[in-house]
């Protein structure tokens, strides 16, 4: 066999062309993943926009998001399921919401919603000055006597807890709790604690509220608190989950489902809302952009979006379609949810994934092969998001998230111009890759 001996002068040049072809590379991609961090920015803005209220059940803020998807799909001219209404499934629930008046004010500190004090989603109505029964969980533990509570507020100084074990804490919760709204016409029931304040949805009301507060205005003694909040009750909140699809040119049989929801936690009194940039603009940006691609590069398996609604009143939209799909289930090659995919610093977790072991070697193969997110790493069963129900129903899918960046989650800082996008162009590409190899 011979060898073939290069020069010094010949070797150079070789290096320079392969350079040239390894910087004509990058700015090839470059780009693309510019272009698409671009796109999914203006639809993350405008979907954690100040006019979408928080996307929830105040100020018809769902009712605006659902419409703007809505018309994403009719541009990108989605086919649609005969059985729906264009892209629309009716769904409906219910919901507690606050539309008006949310004010607390501890002795003479006005405190700010969203900020200082979140109201826990359930609590109904109250207006009025109260007296405060101030004690720590330590105190019910160690067996202190509790005074009368009579229209009073409990406040539970959980700021230096005890070191109680968790299943202890739970039961004196549970004991608390029993004890004073039970027993007692207890007008309230105010946590101070120093961990971070996050809201949540609940669809039914309960029977005495609850307020979260960490603040640096709180006064060193609480005496007294007054409240003004405004409460009203949903009984049947009517929403659509979306969905249309992209007939596949050689698989059109078998679907690749991807998935997000699009409803967030909406508004906490009148003047506070909670954007949801992250959560789940991102993971409907990252749909949009998905159908972006493969509306210019039609795939060889049928492609089917859906955007959900009520995931974060218990992943409701979500059940609601698997009881009453549009297509058979069993079709499904593969299904993947989205949700919290603007960060990606860290790379990206992958629900299931300790499952569906072959479609998880698949993408770290991919990944590794181009370079493009740092890291995957895998993550067991969760019924944390909307795959679940569908996962409850034997379809192989995925939940995957972002890792790194931001922490605002549940919160009024989850907004879009705080929000990095730091990988979303190659998490793009990685899963177009994905389509192509599957």
């Amino acid at each position: 066999m011979k060898i073939l001996t290069l020069t010094k002068k010949q070797r150079f040049k070789i290096f320079n062309y392969l350079l040239g072809i390894c910087l004509i590379t990058c700015l090839c991609f470059q780009p693309v993943f510019s272009q698409t961090t671009e796109n999914a920015r203006r639809h993350i803005t405008n979907l954690a926009g100040e006019n979408m209220f928080g996307r929830g059940y105040v100020f018809d803020g769902l009712s605006r998001a659902e419409s703007y998807i809505d018309s994403c799909f009719s541009a990108y001219n989605l086919a649609q399921f005969s059985s729906l209404k264009g892209y629309k499934q009716k769904v409906s629930y219910s919901a507690n919401t606050f539309p008006g008046e949310m004010q607390v004010i501890c002795n003479d500190s006005i405190l700010t919603p969203g900020i200082d004090f979140m109201i826990e989603p359930h609590s109904p109505e109250l207006s009025g000055s109260f007296e405060c029964v101030v004690i720590t969980k330590a105190d019910i533990f160690l067996g202190k006597k509790i005074p009368n509570l009579d229209n009073k507020v409990l406040v539970i100084d959980d700021r230096n807890p005890m070191e109680i074990e968790k299943k202890e804490l739970d039961k004196i919760n549970q004991s608390l709790l029993y004890t004073s709204v039970t027993k007692t016409k207890i007008a309230a029931i105010v946590e101070l604690t120093d961990k971070k304040l996050s809201w949540n949805c609940a669809d039914f009301t309960g029977n005495c509220p609850y307020i979260k507060i960490n603040s640096v205005r709180l006064p060193e003694t609480i005496e007294t608190i007054e409240f003004n909040i405004e409460q009203k009750f949903v009984k049947k909140y009517k929403s659509n989950n979306l969905c249309g699809y992209i007939e596949g040119t050689e698989k059109p049989d078998s679907l690749l489902v991807f998935t997000a929801h699009y409803d967030h936690l909406g508004m906490m009194g009148m003047a506070t809302a909670f954007p949801g940039a992250n959560d789940n603009a991102s993971g409907v940006a990252m749909l949009l952009e998905l159908i972006d691609y493969y509306t210019q590069n039609p795939p060889p398996y049928t492609l089917v979006f859906i955007a959900f609604t009520g995931e974060e009143m218990g992943l409701l939209g979500s059940q609601h379609f698997v009881d009453k799909p549009p297509f058979e289930l069993s079709a499904i090659r593969f299904l993947i949810n989205f949700d919290l995919a603007g960060t990606g610093g860290e790379g990206i977790q992958i629900v299931n994934s300790t499952v569906f072991t072959q479609e998880v070697q698949l993408l770290d193969s991919l990944n590794t092969a181009h370079s493009l997110l740092p890291q995957i790493k895998k993550r067991g069963e969760s019924c944390n998001s909307d795959h679940c129900p569908f996962y409850q129903k034997n379809v192989p899918s995925y939940f995957i998230y972002t890792l790194g960046g931001i922490d605002a989650y549940h919160d009024v800082y989850d907004r879009p111009e705080t929000l990095p996008l730091t990988a979303f162009g190659e998490y793009a590409q990685l899963i177009q890759l994905f389509v192509s190899h599957l």
